[in-house]
């Protein structure tokens, strides 16, 4: 199934750079685009799965809280914000608008598709300097609103890395050096601490804990 996206942002260059990038992925569909959100017109009623603003002015996240608070003012699209510097406190911030992912401006377009796809499933995504804050000095993930905490030792992260690229387990074993028997119980050892029986379920609880960054 496709992903409907539409694109916002006040330069035509910027726009156009964005439409093109997106295109590249071949379950994305751009829908429109604008210089506004209002300039959306029919689109701004429910057409599109996820939405991509540029803040290129700093003051998207401002217009998304105002909006938030008028229940009929927007569709309840999954948001992608791309902003020049992606901080703790602007992650904040922004998640407490309603957005979904957070960017950067310069995001690449795997970069980009990997978060259209993520948001539309539901999931949130920041780059790892948005998300520092969550992680304590042990490597322990905590989240606002996330009930249970976890913790996966540096292999484990790697393992968990090496699933969300969809490699095998001999494919991981090579990479890392190490038998394929290890990275069973490595893999055995992530599903249980993440409460999930699969690989996909293990890549989106990865990504809704903090643990795992797309």
């Amino acid at each position: 199934m496709s992903v409907r996206v539409a694109v916002v942002a006040s330069s035509p260059a910027v726009r156009a750079g964005l439409e093109h990038l997106l295109g590249l992925g071949d379950d994305v569909v751009v829908v429109g685009s604008a210089a506004t959100r209002d300039a959306l017109g029919d689109l701004g009623l429910g057409d599109i799965d996820v939405l991509v603003l540029d803040d290129d002015s700093g003051t998207r996240i401002a217009a998304l809280r105002t909006d938030a608070a008028d229940d009929d003012a927007r569709p309840r699209a999954a948001v992608v914000l791309l902003v020049d510097q992606p901080t703790p406190a602007l992650a904040r911030n922004a998640i407490g608008a309603g957005v979904r992912a957070l960017l950067a401006r310069d995001a690449g377009d795997a970069e980009l598709i990997a978060a259209v796809r993520a948001v539309a499933a539901g999931l949130v995504v920041l780059t790892p300097d948005a998300a520092q804050p969550a992680r304590g000095a042990t490597g322990t993930v905590r989240r606002e609103g996330t009930p249970r905490t976890v913790s996966l030792t540096p292999r484990e992260h790697e393992v968990l890395q090496a699933l969300a690229e969809g490699l095998a387990n001999k494919q991981v074993a090579v990479r890392l050096g190490i038998s394929e028997h290890t990275i069973k119980t490595h893999v055995a050892a992530v599903f249980e601490k993440l409460g999930v029986t699969t690989r996909a379920e293990a890549v989106a609880r990865g990504v809704q804990l903090g643990v795992l960054m797309l």
